[in-house]
Order: structure tokens, then sequence, then C-alpha cells
């Protein structure tokens, strides 16, 4: 009985409600989840250098962390002055050396840097091909 009573009580929570708004303190602005980051917008000459150096082998990743610019926006830079990306569709080949690498046993990861590709990449090249996936190391699969 006493338990249903204070759990049923929320008048000091709207007491406290109403000094918060009273208080002038925009309660909005308490629950943001992250704080906002400003734009940062690149000048052509830096646009150029970016596009300079992922011609020679930068990744866009890296010049993301560079240039303080996430790598959909590298991307959309690089679009805009006419270099096309490095990244293109695995072949059937590549795409078969995954499933088999990754049959022997080894890892996603290990998967990817036999192959050199990135290991979501050779996950979405397994589920495309409806490889079943084993289940993470530590994890133990429900046996009925």
């Amino acid at each position: 009985m006493v338990l249903s009573a204070t759990l049923s009580n929320l008048k000091s929570e709207y007491e406290r409600l109403g000094a918060l708004t009273a208080s002038g303190v925009d309660y909005r602005q308490l629950h943001r989840a992250r704080p906002r980051t400003a734009f940062r917008h690149l000048n052509m000459d830096e646009i150029e250098e970016l596009a300079g150096l992922y011609v020679d082998g930068e990744t866009m990743k890296e010049l993301g962390e560079r240039f303080r610019i996430s790598r959909r926006t590298v991307a959309v830079h690089l679009k805009k002055v006419g270099v096309s990306s490095r990244h293109h569709k695995m072949d059937t080949y590549k795409v078969t050396q995954c499933i088999e690498l990754y049959d022997q046993g080894l890892s996603l990861v290990a998967v990817g840097k036999q192959l050199g590709i990135d290991q979501a990449t050779v996950l979405r090249a397994l589920i495309a091909a409806d490889v079943p996936r084993r289940p993470r190391f530590g994890m133990r699969r429900n046996e009925s």
C-alpha cells in the first residue's frame, strides 16, 4: 500500500516541472542527445587540395579527419570537382574468395584484411550470397 502511494503521487514531479519552466530555462535544451557541431565550409582551394590528396591515395575517411568534415561531405566535394570515386563493386571472383575464406574459418576482419577490403563490405557480400553467419566469438548458439 505504501509503495503504490509513493509511485502514484506525482505532485512533487509536477512542482519541479513548474519550477523549471518558471525559472526561464529552456527545458528542450536539457534533453539534447549530443551537442551540435558547426558546419565547416571548404573554400575552392581547400577542395582542390582535398581532391589532389585523394588522387594521390588518401582515403575519404582520412581526408574527412584532416579537413574536419564527414566522409560523405568529402565524396560530395570530389564529385563536384569531377574526381571519380575509387569505390567499386566487388566482382564475382572477389565475392567467391570472401565466401571461401569465411568458410575456412577466418573472421570477417581477417577476410577483409587478406582481400584489402573493409569487414562491412565482406559482411554485405556474405549476406547477399545467403551465406549463414557463424556466431560471434563468445556467443553461444541456442540448440533445441
